[in-house]
C-alpha cells in the first residue's frame, strides 16, 4: 500500500514564515507581534540588571552628607539643622568659648573668604598652607 499524503520537499519551505502552529492557534507573527517563544516570560524583566546608578564623586558625597539633617538641643528646644550648620556652630562655639587657637585660625580664614566672596561676587582661589609658613 502506498501512502497518498504528500510530504513537502525541504526546498519548498519558506524560511520567512513561522512554522505551522496547532489548529486552535491562529496567532500571526508580524510588526509588533513577535513569536511567542521569543517573548519575555511572565515576571521576567527585559533588563534584569536595570539602569546603572549614577556615578557619585567625592564632592557629591560630601555635599549630600553635609545636607543631611541632625537633631540638636538648643536653649532647651530640639530642632533639626543640617550637618553643615551644626559644624559651623560647633566651630564658632569652640573658638569663642574655649579659645582654641586652631579653631580661631580656621574661623578667621573662613570669614576672610566670605568677605572676599561678597566683594568680588565669585569664589576666590584659595591657598591653604600648613606648618611653619602658615598664614592667616
Amino acid at each position: 500500500m502506498t501512502d497518498n499524503t504528500a510530504m513537502p520537499d525541504e526546498g519548498d519551505a519558506n524560511p520567512d514564515q513561522a512554522p505551522e502552529t496547532p489548529a486552535g492557534d491562529t496567532y500571526e507573527v508580524g510588526y509588533g507581534k513577535p513569536p511567542k517563544h521569543t517573548r519575555f516570560k511572565k515576571g521576567q524583566s527585559g533588563n534584569p540588571g536595570g539602569r546603572p546608578r549614577r556615578f557619585r564623586n567625592l564632592a557629591t558625597m560630601f555635599e549630600d552628607a553635609l545636607n543631611e539633617k541632625v537633631t540638636m538641643v538648643e536653649n532647651g528646644r530640639r530642632r533639626q539643622i543640617s550637618k553643615r550648620e551644626a559644624i559651623a556652630k560647633w566651630l564658632i562655639n569652640r573658638a569663642a568659648l574655649q579659645g582654641d587657637d586652631q579653631s580661631i585660625q580656621i574661623l578667621l580664614r573662613l570669614m576672610g573668604q566670605m568677605d572676599t566672596q561678597k566683594e568680588l561676587g565669585e569664589r576666590p582661589f584659595v591657598f591653604i598652607r600648613r606648618g611653619g609658613d602658615a598664614l592667616l
